[in-house]
Formats: structure tokens, sequence, C-alpha cells
């Protein structure tokens, strides 16, 4: 490991001159506060679809409240205590914020080159699949100590129950911490389809009541690889759990189950319910049939990673699993893309998936004063505040019938809630 980090380290030395962790420097005496956050997190200037301009709106919200919060929070304790904190002028303060911009190399995420090389952000970014590897490998520091300070009414805001086992869990030394807080409310896997394709077959759009079967039904309709044209995509290779896992659920089987009592976790794919699923999986993407040319085809879905965005843009791909949230309507034509539920499975459920986008603080941040401001970014980013900024520009841009009605109403946008659907 300690090879890999001098190699990493060196490699980004070299490729990448301007990175540097966050830091506070001081200007005559005024402390000026450089925040590294990740790049996930404050979208580029280039980008200006609505969720990304109230993005940035709130982090600039941010860096004009933080004068503020030094003062009400921080203030007395650093002037209390200059030989941890530096002797500065802490009534005249600045903070700037910036996005960390490493090294990419396929296959590889930018956050571990960056840990690698000492030059991580501040603020981590996580979901589900990545909290994981974050707290077992300690690159993570415990919000414990912060958290004492937060109002329970925050808290209830941001954390939903669901998330608990994600955020609070042992670290390792083997205690238990909270490791990150969600912001944006949980993330919902469902079905997309194109409304277009569905009405060009003359076909009823998915809903509630869509069984495996109406999927298997719609799917064979929706065919012609000639023309190349798909009914789902079911990624291959890495992605492929990410389509597979829905299924499982929904046959009522499950990938692994964790002991109660000794906190091991154990593969459990070993069931009739599995095998179910697998097989009906195999059913889409191999079942052979004769197309209109007579010839010979394998199963209804677009398997290639390579382009199968580009596909589903274009129509050739006419369903297809995806979070349901408001980013999601950045990149999608409502007025052409449907969305529903997962089908149910022959077991009469579904099973889908619930995620959540958290930050967290990286484990390594050397000053105490950026370690506090990290904490405040990621504390307003997912505030009420943040809430208002984001419901605003969301409104005005015309979307508001994409926003969380339960946020139109609190901030006064009572007369667009019969826009939601």
């Amino acid at each position: 490991m300690k090879s890999a980090r001098i190699f990493w380290s060196l490699l980004l030395g070299v490729l990448t001159p301007m990175l540097f962790a966050g830091q506070i420097q001081s200007e005559r005496n005024n402390p000026v506060i450089e925040l590294v956050v990740h790049n996930w997190i404050l979208p580029e200037a280039t980008r200006s679809d609505p969720l990304s301009r109230a993005n940035r709106q709130v982090v600039e919200a941010f860096e004009a409240a933080y004068p503020e919060i030094i003062q009400q929070r921080y203030a007395e304790n650093y002037r209390a205590n200059p030989e941890t904190y530096g002797d500065h002028d802490w009534s005249n303060i600045t903070l700037h914020t910036r996005t960390f911009a490493g090294l990419r190399v396929e296959g590889v995420e930018s956050d571990l080159l960056a840990i690698a090389g000492g030059v991580a952000p501040d603020v981590m970014y996580l979901n589900f699949r990545r909290s994981d590897t974050y707290i077992r490998n300690g690159f993570l520091a415990p919000l414990d100590d912060y958290l004492e300070e937060l109002p329970q009414e925050e808290w209830d805001r941001r954390v939903h129950p669901k998330t608990l086992p994600v955020i609070q869990r042992e670290g390792p030394s083997g205690d238990v911490h909270t490791w990150a807080l969600p912001y944006g409310g949980l993330l919902g896997k469902g079905l997309l389809y194109r409304k277009d394709r569905f009405e060009e077959a003359g076909l009823e759009f998915p809903d509630a009541d869509w069984t495996w079967e109406d999927l298997l039904t719609a799917s064979r309709a929706l065919t012609d690889p000639a023309t190349g044209r798909y009914g789902l995509r079911l990624a291959r290779g890495s992605h492929e759990s990410f389509h597979f896992m829905s299924f499982l659920w929904s046959a009522g089987g499950d990938f692994m189950i964790q002991n109660p009592e000794t906190r091991e976790w154990s593969l459990a794919y070993d069931t009739p319910e599995a095998a179910t699923a697998l097989a009906f999986y195999n059913q889409l993407v191999a079942e052979p049939w004769i197309d209109s040319e007579g010839i010979p085809r394998r199963g209804y879905a677009y398997r290639d990673a390579g382009g199968a965005w580009a596909k589903w843009q274009r129509g050739d791909i006419a369903m297809t699993q995806g979070y349901m949230d408001e980013e999601m309507f950045t990149v999608i034509n409502p007025e052409v893309t449907g969305l529903a539920p997962i089908p149910k499975g022959p077991t009469g459920i579904r099973g889908s998936e619930l995620n959540s986008r958290m930050l967290a603080l990286y484990s390594d941040i050397k000053d105490p004063v950026v370690r506090d401001a990290a904490w405040e970014f990621i504390r307003f980013f997912g505030s009420k505040k943040a809430s208002e900024i984001r419901t605003r520009v969301l409104v005005r841009s015309g979307m508001a019938r994409f926003v969380n009605p339960d946020r139109l109403r609190e901030f006064g946008y009572d007369a667009l809630v019969r826009l939601s659907p």
C-alpha cells in the first residue's frame, strides 16, 4: 500500500501539478479558506440545465453565508486557541469552493487515485455502492461530534430510516459511527419507457399492474435488430447486476444475507427463487426467435454498454431501468419518456432498489478549520435553505411538475401542486 501511495503521488504530481487539498491561507491576516469538493457535487460551469444551475446557486449561497456561520459557531473557540486554529482575524474570513478534478483512468474511480496520491477532496461524494469500501478502508472521518450539535429537525429532514444501516455502521476499528449524511431524498429505481415506441406498436403503456409476462410480450413486439431497435436494455459486464437484481428480488430471492448475531454476510442465491429469476432474465436476453426476414435472433435486449445512452435518446431502446429523481428530468424529455414501477414477478411482488446521494468528510483533512468548513458545507448542501433555492430555480425554469409536491407547498408554490403527477 505504501509503494502504491508513492507511485500515485508521483504520477499525480507530474500530471496534475495544480491539485492540492483544501487549505487556509492568510492575506494580511484575513483568513481565506480553500475548500475542495467532489466534482459530482458541484457541476461544471458549462452545464446549463436547471438542476446544475440550482446547485451552483446553493454553493454560492453557502460561500456568502460562511462568514456568519463562523461567527455563530466557531470564532470564539478559534480565538481562544490560536495554537490550533491559527492567529487570524476571524471577523473577516473568506471561503472559496472549488471542485476536485483529478486523474482519470478507465475502470478506476478518480477518488481512489486521489486518495492514494494524497490529493483527495475534503467533501466526499458517496452512494450506497461506494460507502462500504470507503468506510472499511478508513477513507472517511466519523461525523459523531458534529452531529451532536445538529438539531433533531435537521436530522429528521435529511435521514430516512432506510438509510441508517448504510450511514451508521462499524468502521475499521470495529466501533459504530455515523459516516455520512444523505441529501436530496431517496432514489428509487423504476422502469423508464419511450411513449412513442409503445404508440407505434399499438401497446398500452406500462403501469403499476405490469407483470413479467407483460414485459416479455412488449419486449418481443418492440424488438427489430435489423433496424437497430430493441425492446429493452440489459447491460452485460460490470453493470449487469444493476438490472438483474430487480428480477431476483421480484422473484422473492436475494443475493446476500447478514447473520444478525455474527454480522457476517453469506451468499443466498442458491434458491428456487433465484433460478426462476435467472431463467426469465435469460429468456429476455437469449430466447431464440426468427425475425420477419427469416434471420435467427436471440433475445430482445440491447447488451452493449457503448452507445446505449445514444440509442435510448434516439428511441432505439424502448425500455430501461433508471433512478427516479429530479436529476433524471434534466436529461430526458418527459413528453416522450414515461415512468412506471418495476414489473411484478411471479410472486405478485416487485423488488426494486433504494439508493441515496450522501456527503462525507475525508479522513485525512489536516487543518481543523478546513474540516469544520467541510462539515458546514455538508450541512448546508442538504439544508432547508438549499432545498428552497433548488425549488425556486426549478419552478422558474418551468419544471414545477417534477418537484416533490411537499416542497412546493413548503416554499409557497401551492398553486403548482396540481401540476405534479
